[in-house]
C-alpha cells in the first residue's frame, strides 16, 4: 500500500512536471516548484526515507519530462530538490505539532531553499559570477510560487476529500496493470536501448570538448535533434530549446572578451564571449536531444522498480487520460472528485 501511495503522488509529479514544461520559462534550470505540491501534500503522511524516494521520483520525472536526465541540468533539479525536502521535512517536524507554522511558511522556505541550492549549482556549472544577474529572477519567482504551491496545499489539507481519504487508507489495493511491465525481454531491450545512448551521450561529450569547433557542435546537436523529431513524428516543442540557447548564450556575454564585434550602447559585444555562450549552449542543446532519444514511457526495469515505475505511468495515464468531472462549477471540486476516481475511493 505504501508503494502505492508513493507511485499515486510520483504520477502527480509527473503530470505537474508536465504542465509546467510547457510553461516558457527564461532559464534552462528554472522551475516554477508545481511539481513540489505533492510532496508538500505528503509531509504529514510518509516517513523521511519514503519522502526521499518520492523526491528522488520527482526529480526523475521532472527529467524524463524535460529530456535532461543524462545532463548536467539534472543536477540543479537534486540539488535543489533534496535542498527543499530538507527544508521543508526539518520545519515540519519541529514546529508544525506545536503550530507556530502552516503549510504556508512551509513550502515558502522550501521554495527559498530550491532557489539557493540552484544559485548555488548555476555558479559552479553555467554562469560563474553572471549568477548574480540570475539571482533576482529566481528569488522572486520562487517567492512568489512557494507562497502560491502553500496556499493550495493548505486549501487541499482542509477541504480535500482525496487528501483525506489517502492520507488515512492504510489497507492493501490491488491495481489491475494493463501490461506485463516485468516481460523479461521488453527489460533487457529497454536497458540495452538505455546504454546505447548513454554512450552515445558521452562520444558527444567527449568529442566536442576535445575539438572546440562550433560546426561540428552544432552539426552533432542538430543530428540529434533531427532524430527525435523523427522519433517525435515532428511533435517536439522547440520553445524550451530557443529559450535555453538565448538564455545561456546572452548571459555569457556578461563577460567580455575577444574582439568587440558591435556595441549596444555601452554594452559590448565580443567574439571571445560570444563563441563561449554558443559551445555552452549547443552542449546543453545536445544532451537535452540525447536525454530525450534515450528516455521515453515505454521504457521497462526489472524487479519491484520496474513495478514503481509502471504504476506511476499507469496513474498518470488515468489522471490526464479522462475529463474532469461535470457536477460542480468548483474547479477545486472537480480537481478533487477526479483525484478520488483515479485513486480508487469513489
Amino acid at each position: 500500500m505504501r508503494r502505492q501511495k508513493i507511485a499515486f503522488l510520483a504520477s502527480l509529479c509527473l503530470f505537474l512536471s508536465a504542465v509546467e514544461y510547457a510553461i516558457p520559462k527564461p532559464l534552462p534550470f528554472m522551475r516554477l516548484g508545481l511539481a513540489n505540491l505533492p510532496i508538500i501534500l505528503a509531509l504529514n503522511i510518509f516517513s523521511f526515507p519514503e519522502l526521499l524516494l518520492l523526491t528522488f521520483l520527482k526529480v526523475l520525472c521532472q527529467a524524463i519530462i524535460s529530456g535532461t536526465l543524462i545532463s548536467y541540468i539534472v543536477v540543479f533539479s537534486i540539488a535543489g530538490s533534496f535542498s527543499s525536502l530538507l527544508t521543508m521535512w526539518l520545519l515540519n517536524f519541529l514546529f508544525k505539532k506545536k503550530k507556530c507554522i502552516s503549510l504556508l511558511g512551509i513550502s515558502l522556505a522550501g521554495a527559498l531553499a530550491n532557489n539557493g541550492a540552484q544559485l548555488f549549482c548555476s555558479q559552479i556549472f553555467m554562469f560563474g559570477q553572471r549568477t548574480k544577474y540570475v539571482a533576482p529572477i529566481l528569488l522572486i519567482t520562487g517567492t512568489v510560487t512557494g507562497l502560491l504551491l502553500g496556499a493550495v496545499a493548505l486549501l487541499v489539507e482542509n477541504k480535500s476529500e482525496w487528501y483525506k481519504e489517502f492520507s488515512l487508507m492504510d489497507s492493501d489495493k490491488i491495481i489491475a496493470l494493463e501490461k506485463n511491465f516485468t516481460e523479461e525481454r521488453s527489460s533487457k531491450g529497454s536497458i540495452i536501448k538505455l546504454g546505447f545512448y548513454i554512450l552515445l551521450l558521452t562520444a558527444f561529450l567527449l568529442v566536442n570538448q576535445w575539438v572546440q569547433n562550433l560546426y561540428l557542435l552544432y552539426g552533432c546537436t542538430g543530428l540529434s535533434l533531427l532524430l527525435l523529431l523523427i522519433k517525435k513524428r515532428g511533435k517536439y516543442n522547440l520553445l524550451p530549446s530557443i529559450l535555453i540557447l538565448l538564455s545561456v548564450t546572452i548571459m555569457a556575454l556578461f563577460v567580455p572578451f575577444g574582439k568587440v564585434l558591435f556595441t549596444l550602447g555601452s554594452f559590448r559585444i565580443t567574439s571571445g564571449a560570444l563563441i563561449k555562450g554558443l559551445h555552452r549552449s549547443g552542449i546543453l542543446l545536445g544532451m537535452t536531444f540525447i536525454s530525450s532519444l534515450a528516455i521515453d514511457r515505454n521504457l521497462r526495469l526489472p524487479g519491484k522498480t520496474g513495478e514503481l515505475v509502471s504504476e506511476i505511468f499507469l496513474y498518470a495515464d488515468k489522471l490526464k487520460g479522462t475529463d474532469l468531472p461535470k457536477e460542480s462549477k468548483n474547479i477545486f471540486s472537480r480537481i478533487d472528485k477526479q483525484l478520488c476516481k483515479v485513486w480508487g475511493t469513489e
